[in-house]
Parts: structure tokens; C-alpha cells; sequence
């Protein structure tokens, strides 16, 4: 016969198996994750990256070229919804 003293023993005995596996889960995880990943701070050197795109300049002849003009539209502009799917889509069909 299963008495309340041994029932509570039993559940306490668990919840102390699942708190250590928690504890264990969490040092084995930590130990193999590489401390150094992350967000690197700004150093004052590569702040001035940003300088070399100032003189930067976007060739905007490609959508002049023959090719891309000869592209023509396929299917209807705007795009009109339809009617799609089952309301519930759990029912029979």
C-alpha cells in the first residue's frame, strides 16, 4: 500500500532528478559554447570604414539595356485574390 509520506518522498525525488538534469544540461551547454560570439564593440579605426563608401557611384545603365526592355508582363497587374483553402481545414472533403 502506497502511503502519503512515501508518495511524497517519490515526488520530491523526481523533482530533484529533473532539477539536477536542468543543472547538468546547463554547465554541458555552457562548456562547449565559444564565450567570444557575440557583438563586437566599434573600435575607433573602423568607425572611418565608412568614409571609403562617400565617393561611391551606382551605374544605372543596366536597366536601359535591350534585354531587360524586351521583358514582358505575364499574368494579371494587380494580382486580384481568389477564393483559397477550407475555412476549416480539419474537415472531411
Amino acid at each position: 500500500m502506497v502511503t502519503p509520506a512515501s508518495n511524497r518522498q517519490t515526488r520530491l525525488i523526481m523533482i530533484l532528478i529533473i532539477f539536477l538534469g536542468f543543472v547538468v544540461g546547463y554547465f554541458y551547454y555552457n562548456s562547449f559554447t565559444n564565450s567570444n560570439i557575440g557583438i563586437k564593440s566599434i573600435s575607433e579605426d573602423s568607425k572611418d570604414t565608412l568614409s571609403q563608401f562617400k565617393d561611391l557611384k551606382f551605374d544605372f545603365q543596366v536597366f536601359n539595356s535591350p534585354s531587360l526592355k524586351t521583358l514582358k508582363i505575364f499574368g494579371e497587374v494587380p494580382v486580384v485574390p481568389d477564393k483559397t483553402g477550407k475555412i476549416n481545414p480539419f474537415t472531411n472533403f
